[in-house]
Order: structure tokens, then sequence, then C-alpha cells
């Protein structure tokens, strides 16, 4: 399953000797979420502090355990993705009156 995961950094860190903490473990924990195996796409926002992952797991567990070593710094929200295609059928059946 397709996950779409966007991340940033916690609003309250703003002191320079935790941003500078923040940017060394969370580098290198998202070195490990690249090196995973599990990213189909990635990038960094350039008007806040984060980015995302579109990531190809098998559950909920794995997401949590590519982003537990940083969750004291980082908030993350989560969307399950599917393919245009998928939304195409539904509207057809649902045109028809045959969704449900």
């Amino acid at each position: 399953m397709q996950i779409f995961t966007k991340y940033d950094t916690q609003e309250t860190i703003t002191d320079r000797e935790k941003v500078m903490e923040v940017r060394q473990v969370g580098g290198k924990q998202l070195q490990e979420i690249l090196q995973s195996g599990k990213v189909r796409a990635s990038g960094v926002f350039t008007d806040t502090r984060g980015g995302f992952f579109v990531l190809d797991v098998e559950s909920a567990e794995e997401v949590f355990d590519l982003f537990s070593p940083v969750l004291d710094y980082i908030r993350i929200e989560t969307h399950p993705l599917t393919t245009v295609e998928k939304l195409g059928e539904f509207l057809e059946r649902d045109a028809t009156g045959a969704a449900g």
C-alpha cells in the first residue's frame, strides 16, 4: 500500500542548540528512510520546515518503525493513496447507481 507521509519539525523547536540536534538526528533518520527501499517519491517544502515521502509499505506499523526515532521532534501526517484510475472506476459506478 502506498502512503503519502508529510513531516514537519515541531513549531516549538526554535532554540539553536535544539535545532542543531534535530538536524543531526532527523537528518540521519531521513537518510535511513531513503535507504529503506520503501520510498517511491520524496521532497522537501520550500516554505516550511518539512517535506514528504510516498512510501510503499505493508502496514501502519512500518510507517511507525520508520519515523519512531524522530517522533519527539517532528509531526507526521499520513494519507493512504490509490490511483486516479480507481477513482474513475468509482465515479463510473456511482454515475450508474451501482456504487456501494
